[in-house]
């Protein structure tokens, strides 16, 4: 995990909320989205191996300010129930975890230093019955897992079965159909839209109480307890 730029971000807050303070902004001008420890911000649905293509990429730039007690998240889909297809990103002291809810209950892991503040690059991709992650453009984990079509909400920064007194800051969600990454690569930090975009979140919206997918032109109204703020934690 590095500490470059970025244009935007979003920050998923927990009881601490003190320890985003040291989070590093991606960019000197950039909004952010707090949400509270009680709040949950969801984002449309996905389905990881959506068309019969068996093939999707999720990724993100995060920082992360663990908890004293519970791990932060990054993002979580579906149920925390083994064979029903969801999974769940979490990263703690020891590093970055993904928990995929197939009939395997494959769990992916990357030893490094997530839980610094400072930003990274995460990119959790799928391909038929292999799921691989990479961190920085570098892949850390891989293994065998059988696909099981899962249409779910996708929720960032937070997870319903997973809560948190964590801090996650988030910039540029991006959700691809196809084969996005297949090996080492060096990761954009303004991503963009294509033929294989479905879900696009660049969080670059300085004020109000919205925010837009802009791969599917459609808005997300912040729930309660969800706040933007029209700049970066120093």
């Amino acid at each position: 995990m590095n500490g470059s730029c970025c244009f935007a971000a979003l920050i998923v807050s927990g009881a601490i909320a003190a320890a985003a303070a040291s989070t590093a902004c991606l960019d000197a001008t950039c909004s952010s989205v707090t949400v509270g420890a009680q709040a949950d911000l969801p984002g449309p649905a996905i389905d990881v191996y959506p068309d019969g293509r068996h093939a999707s990429c999720l990724e993100a730039w995060a920082a992360f300010s663990p908890g004293s007690v519970r791990p932060a998240v990054l993002f979580g889909l579906g149920d925390d129930v083994p064979g029903l297809g969801g999974f769940v990103v979490t990263c703690d002291v020891h590093g970055l975890h993904v928990h995929v809810f197939t009939p395997d209950d494959v769990t992916l892991d990357a030893n490094v230093g997530c839980a610094t503040g400072a930003f990274g690059h995460i990119a959790l991709c799928f391909d038929n019955g292999r799921v691989e992650l990479y961190v920085d453009g570098e892949p850390k984990d891989a293994k065998e897992a059988t696909p099981v079509p899962t249409s779910a909400v996708l929720h960032l920064g937070s997870f319903g079965q997973y809560p948190t007194d964590a801090t996650t800051t988030l910039d540029e969600v991006r959700f691809s159909t196809g084969h996005r990454y297949t090996g080492a690569f060096t990761p954009a930090h303004h991503l963009i839209a294509d033929e294989d975009t479905r879900l696009l979140f660049h969080f670059d919206e300085s004020k109000g109480r919205v925010v837009y997918d802009a791969a599917a032109g459609a808005k997300v109204t912040l729930p309660q307890g969800v706040e933007l703020q029209n700049k970066c934690p120093p």
